[in-house]
This record gives structure tokens, sequence and C-alpha cells, in this order.
């Protein structure tokens, strides 16, 4: 389970034994990265203040170990990703809101930081690394309070595994703590920016008249994909001008980007690597049935994916096609091998133990421990003997604790996982009655329970799963591997690659505009080190030698076509994303201009146009868009257009997203909802807040930011 889930269910000082990995790498290979990359030691910086590989690292660090606690899994390759960005743009905010709001004296006071915890109802809240609930699963600000105490006065009492979890989660609280107070800054400063924004009586009656004015119509539209892209002709001064247009909001480019060439490869099992596994999955079935002492050991010896836990745990803490046999065999038995296509894994079980038992358990701890076992138990076994003469447990667990809340347990907080001694400690309170007080061992520590309360009922198991994913083995990654190395060295130049790959069984694919600070190559997991060759080493037309990627399951050869640097994206990379829109424009000037020849002058007659697309429209209104049946898409502009228009007369032909129309309003009529000013204001405000939460994007786009991240992660 993760540290904060297993101090929130354990009692404040309950020991749990979990490797809290906080670095990411040693620190001989912290300081051969700076080697590598000479006198380089930022990952970055924001017009002028730069943010260190070490600082950004811990920060990484910090956000990893909350992000495992809060919700008990494994970090994979595209969540490090996102949470590497985050601490990058939580970087970038801190420097462009700090700097602004240091200009206008804006600031986040403590008290204002206190009230917001105090209330407990921001939306950050639902994210704290500690103080959420786990009953209502809410944050709780007494639950943070009491772990506070015990961090700010016991921390000299504990073991140092103890002490350690406390500190980690300390720091991650103090790390959120920061966030906070920067988010609830660039609140007051986007509020500033919507404050500035005031709407009036006339803005309030618009907007009223454009949602209850509705309008009754009939169209006529010719498709713009009625005329074939090859009869219209787009010139470059065509793509120009939308470029001209657009480039400061879609061209703008803030990092180095590159156009890649590569061929991956996917490195699969062969028929004697699946043949190979499903005997070695039998033979461990076979072991299965005789008894053992460990099948922990067992487990982990054939390569289970899915470790042995010694503890009656709910259905849903098994994978999915083993919950799903669970039932179907008798205790002490073992399920016969079976192929699970959802996993691509051989698998085989055996059911160790069946039954019924409290869904959740109320209890309270008192921790125990001294410089040496021998003192520890003397004092454990004075403080029980008390208790059961009829000494009140709390006094005693505030005497020797501080204050020791009671606390609740769920079997589902078990689906993850547990070790040894917790999985141990805990199949014993489940298994205790209310009312039990007893002692047991964990770790070093003994430990009082006083179990108060029982609930529900859940029908539990304990098995010995083995689970083994079909994987490939080293004699085909060899042969696959060597086939590869030999088409790169035939292939040292792009054409050549393109030419030839098709023939050898590989597929060339390309990636345009790779920013520096993407992750990887297209969707391939683990490939940034080959984009790291690409923007630190490539020149290009230059390719690569074969890189090992993904789950050390992927080729990789990359060559560099093309380069950019931040400003804007150059016109002639961006062509082909033009010439969508600028057809489009041309198609509406064609259709437009015939249409007009004709001097149509009803629906009808429009009806004889060819490839015209004719239908009624209802309830049209100024403030939606229409969604027209049978072209597709919403089209904004027949909103104007019926709000406009003069009663049972054809308007002129106007462009449209997918086609050019011509309207006839026949009826209009309007809602029963009255006007009320303050509410339509109310309304406008919360535009304004919308609009103002882009001012973020807007500093972003001004600022002097530059994104080294790639040099060494």
């Amino acid at each position: 389970m993760a540290t904060l889930q297993t101090i929130r269910s354990k009692g404040p000082l309950l020991v749990i034994v979990i490797g809290v990995g906080l670095f990411a790498f040693l620190a001989g290979d912290f300081f051969k990265l700076f080697q590598t990359h000479g006198s380089a030691t930022s990952v970055g910086e924001v017009n002028g203040t730069s943010l260190s590989v070490m600082d950004y690292q811990q920060k990484v660090n910090i956000a990893t170990e909350s992000y495992k606690n809060m919700t008990g899994a494994n970090v994979s390759d595209a969540m490090m990703a996102s949470l590497r960005d985050q601490v990058w743009n939580s970087f970038i905010m801190e420097e462009l809101i700090s700097a602004e709001a240091e200009k206008i004296g804006l600031k986040v006071t403590d008290a204002e930081i206190q009230d917001v915890i105090e209330a407990g109802v921001h939306p950050m809240l639902a994210n704290a690394p500690i103080g959420v609930n786990p009953q209502t699963r809410r944050f709780d600000k007494d639950v943070l309070k009491n772990f506070m105490l015990t961090y700010n006065t016991q921390m000299s009492q504990m073991d140092a595994s103890t002490a350690a979890m406390y500190k980690s989660a300390h720091d991650q609280w103090v790390n959120f703590e920061k966030e906070l107070a920067l988010n609830l800054l660039a609140e007051k400063y986007q509020s500033l920016f919507a404050a500035s924004m005031l709407s009036n009586k006339v803005e309030a009656e618009y907007m009223y008249n454009g949602r209850v004015n509705q309008y009754n119509a009939v169209y006529a539209a010719v498709p713009y994909r009625s005329i074939p892209d090859s009869t219209v002709k787009v010139s470059d001064s065509d793509l120009k001008k939308i470029y001209d247009r657009d480039k400061d909001f879609r061209y703008k480019q803030m990092v180095d980007g590159c156009d890649l060439t590569y061929v991956q490869v996917e490195i699969v099992a062969s028929q004697a690597d699946k043949d190979a596994l499903l005997a070695k999955v039998e033979q461990a079935s076979e072991g299965l049935k005789a008894d053992m002492d460990n099948y922990a050991s067992f487990v982990k010896a054939e390569g289970s994916t899915t470790a042995y836990v010694d503890m009656l745990r709910a259905k849903e803490a098994y994978p999915s096609d083993v919950m799903a046999r669970l039932d179907s065999v008798g205790v002490g038995e073992v399920f016969a091998p079976y192929f699970n296509v959802a996993d691509n894994s051989y698998n085989t079980f055996k059911l160790l133990a069946k039954a019924e038992q409290a869904d959740s358990v109320r209890f309270q701890n008192i921790i125990v421990m001294r410089d040496t076992k021998e003192a520890t138990q003397e004092l454990s076994d004075s403080i029980y003997k008390a208790i059961k003469g009829g000494a009140d447990f709390v006094a005693l667990a505030e005497k020797y604790n501080g204050t020791v809340e009671p606390q609740w347990v769920y079997s589902a907080q078990f689906n993850y996982g547990i070790d040894a001694d917790n999985a141990k400690y805990f199949s014993e309170l489940f298994a205790a009655s209310k009312g039990d007080v007893y002692q047991t061992k964990v770790g070093e520590m003994s430990v009082i329970t006083n179990v108060m309360d029982k609930k529900g009922s859940v029908k539990k198991y304990k098995a010995a799963v083995v689970k083994c994913p079909v994987t490939f083995s080293d004699e085909t990654y060899t042969n696959e591997y060597n086939k590869f190395s030999q088409f790169v060295a035939a292939n040292r130049t792009v054409e050549s690659i393109v030419a030839n790959a098709e023939t050898s069984g590989y597929r060339v694919r390309t990636a345009e505009n790779v920013g520096s600070n993407a992750y990887g190559v297209g969707n391939i997991m683990n490939s940034r080190e080959a984009l790291r060759w690409a923007f630190n080493k490539a020149k290009v037309g230059e390719v690569s030698d074969v890189f090992e990627c993904g789950d050390n399951n992927t080729l990789l050869v990359l060559a560099v076509t093309g380069e950019y640097k931040p400003g804007y994206m150059p016109f002639e990379s961006v062509k082909s994303q033009l010439m969508p829109e600028a057809l489009k424009n041309k198609k509406a000037e064609k259709i437009i201009s015939d249409l007009n020849s004709r001097n149509l002058a009803s629906i009808d007659a429009y009806k004889s146009v060819e490839n015209v697309v004719s239908d009624t429209l209802k309830l049209v209104t100024f403030s939606s868009p229409v969604n027209v049946m049978g072209i597709g898409g919403g089209e904004y502009v027949l909103s104007g257009l019926a709000s406009k228009a003069e009663m049972n007369k054809v308007t002129k032909p106007v462009k449209g997203n997918n086609a050019v129309y011509v309207l006839d309003v026949y009826s209009t009529n309007k809602t029963n909802e009255t006007l009320d000013v303050d509410k339509e204001l109310k309304i406008y405000g919360s535009s304004y807040q919308r609009s103002a939460s882009g001012i973020i994007s807007d500093l972003y786009q001004k600022s002097e930011v530059e994104d080294n991240r790639y040099l060494f992660f």
C-alpha cells in the first residue's frame, strides 16, 4: 500500500515497511549527467530565471511520490512524462505570475492559505497528499491537523523507517501548500482581469434576446464536398493570407523542433517462445499441487507478475481473469494452466483459503518501541496486562502515543498488495472479534490493538497466482536485432531507408515538427534518448544508429529531415495544414459566384441547382450554432443569418463551415422566459472569468522561455 494510505489506515505510528524511491538516480549517475553535457546545469529558464537540474528532479520526485500515495499505482512512462510537464509548467507559471503580481503588489498571505484549508472546499484540496478522510474520500482539515500534531511531537519516538515515511509525507504537503498558494495567486490575478471587463444592461438585453428569440426556416445548401479538390486551384498567396492571419495563435513555436523519418521494430515472441513458456507454467502448476511453506518465494521464482500476499483478500485484489475463476476451484485445488488474451499471459493458481470476513474494521493502536527488543516487550506486556485488568485503553494510548484517533480500515485498501509484516497484522485484525484487545509484533515494534467495531461482510480469498506474460526469448531478440542492424548499416541515408524498408519488411513513419519538450518519438516508450540525439547531435539528413526503446522490446532508427528554431514555424513547413481551409475558401467563392449569377428568388428555385441539399431548421437562436443534418458540423453563420433575415425572403448566399447556404425564415417565436438583468450580468461575469483564465497563456506567449530538459531527461 502507498505510504499515506498506510498512515491513514494503521494509526499514526504503525510501521509499514515499504521501499520509498525518493530519488530517480544515484549521485554518481547524476554527476555523469553533468559531465555529458559540459557546463549545463539548468533544465531551462523563464525570462532569465533558471531552474537547476537538481531542483527540478527533487520537485519531480515529490510529485511522483504524491501520485503514488494518492493512487496506490506505479508510475507509468506516460504518467512520468505528465508529472515532469506539471513540474515544468508550474515553474513557468510561478515565474510569470509572481513577476506580474509583484508589479502591482498582489500577494497571497499565510492567513488566506489557512482560511482555504479551514474551509476545505477548494478544488485543489481534493488532490492533497495529506488530509483526505478515508471514510468520506474528501479533504478533512482535522485529518491534516492530526498528522501535523504527530509529525511535530512524536518524530523523535519513531524508528527510522516510520520517521522517513512521515518526513516524505510532510515534504509532499509543504510542496502542495506552495502549489496551492501559487494557484490562489493566479486566481487573484485572473480575477483582476475579469473584474476589469464590465457588462451593462444593453449587453444583458442582447444576450437575453439571443437566447429567447427563435426562428424557423428552410435552407438550401451546396456542400463543399460536391466539388472535387482537383478542380480547385490554390496559390501560395492564398495560403499565405491564412498563414499571416493565424500565425500568432497557431504557428508560433516556443521551443526547438525537428521533422523525423523513422523505422521502429516491435519484437514479439516466437511460437517457440510461447511453447516454452506454456511448458514452464504447466510445470509451475504441478509444483503448486504440493504443500509448501513459502508460496511467496515459489511464485516469485516462477517469474509471476502477481506477488503472493499471505492474507485473505476480496476478489478485486486479484487480476480480473483470476477473479473470474476463483469460485471454480475448491480450497487446496489448482486451476489448470490457461491463456489470458487480455494481458497476453499464461496462468495458473492455487486457492489456499476462502472465508467470509468483515468488510471494514474500526480500531485503535498503542505502539510500543524501545531501544531493545526486551525493553519493548516488557513495556508492551505491562500495558497489555493493565488493559486486561481494567485500565482505560484511551488513557494509556494518550500516555504512550499522544492523541490516537480511532481508524477505519477497509478491505479495498489491500487490493494493490501489502508487505508481509502488515499482511500478518491485518489478517489478525480482520479475524479478531469486536471488543478484542490483543498484542502482535510488527517489525521491531509491539502493537496493542483494540477492535472497536466491524461492519459489512464480504467473501475473501487467499490464492497463490503464477501469471507469466508471453515475451520473447534472448534468442528471438538477438535475431531481430541483428537483422535490423544489418538493414540500418546498409541504408545510411533517408532516401535509402525509404526505398528499401518495405522490401525488408519494415514500415517508414514520419513525425513533423516534434518539439524538444516531447518525451519520445511517436508513441514509442523510452525513446527520449533517441530524441535527445536528434536535437543534440544530429544534422539534417543524418541517420542514427539503432536505439533500443520501449520496454526493451522496440528497436528504432531515425533521421532528422528538418529543423526549426523558436519563433514562427516556416510557411513552407505548414502549407499542407493550410490547404483544407484554402480549398474551402476557393470552393465557397466558386459556389457563391455561381448562385449569384442565377438570380434565384426562392428555396424551390435553389432546389434545382445540382448537388443542392435542402431541409427545415427549427428553433434556431442567435446564441447557439445550428447542427445541419446531412451536411454535418455546427454552423454559427446560420444563427446570425436567421436573426437578421427578412421574413419570407431568401437571403443572399453565405459561406459556412461545410457548405454555402441560403435561408428563408418563415416564422418566429419567443420563449416565456422573462428578462432578469442581474442574472444575465452574472452569466457575462462567468464568461469574463473564463476569458481571464487565458491570461496565463498570453503571458507565456510573450515571455522568453528556454526548455533544455531534453538534454537531461
